[in-house]
């Protein structure tokens, strides 16, 4: 499956974006680094989802699309090109 990133990145919302780096900061990279830390902390449901979507299997992260579509693709773009699309969706809301 081809993915169109900038089709990908043009869907999520800035929320999405502040939640995702938040969670990729200090659950993924935080662990690192404790210096490093972005974005707005998201609630226990969304923190579970996030951390999911990050650990799930295409086919599974299909089915969270359904449901959460922007959310996925800020998972999906900090995977394949790190949180830079992110942090510039945050800084065009600020």
């Amino acid at each position: 499956m081809v993915i169109d990133l900038d089709k990908v990145i043009e869907s999520i919302d800035w929320l999405d974006a502040e939640r995702v780096l938040w969670v990729w900061s200090n659950e993924t990279l935080g662990a690192h680094d404790p210096t490093i830390r972005e974005g707005t902390e998201p609630g226990d449901f969304y923190k579970g989802l996030i951390l999911a979507a990050f650990r799930a299997d295409p086919n599974n992260r299909d089915r969270l699309r359904l449901g959460f579509a922007s959310l996925i693709a800020a998972v999906e773009a900090t995977q394949i090109i790190g949180p830079d699309p992110l942090r510039q969706i945050v800084r065009r809301h600020r």
